[in-house]
């Protein structure tokens, strides 16, 4: 049977993300995500977007349907690949 899991959150300042160098922008205990992927040319965009919280035990404020986290990783014509999040521009571009 599979159905959505809901976890407590790892420590701020010691968790996967950190461990491992990366910033970790966006958490929410006990809130199910589904994923949306858009490919381009020279883009793919990543978003996060919440299916469903658990009543009172959700640690997000953002509502059902909202997107909780998204970035965009863009490549240039010179191979180059940068990881934007949401309304970070592509350092270098027009």
């Amino acid at each position: 049977m599979a159905g959505p899991k809901y976890y407590e959150l790892s420590p701020a300042d010691d968790n996967v993300w950190t461990r491992n160098g990366a910033t970790q922008v966006a958490r929410a205990a006990h809130t199910s995500t589904f994923q949306g992927i858009t490919v381009s040319k020279d883009t793919i965009r990543y978003e996060a977007v919440i299916g469903a919280k658990w009543d009172d035990r959700s640690t997000t404020d953002k509502e059902v349907g909202e997107t909780l986290d998204a970035f965009t990783i863009t490549k240039n014509d010179d191979g180059v690949k940068y990881v934007t999040e949401d309304g970070v521009a592509v350092p270098g571009a027009r």
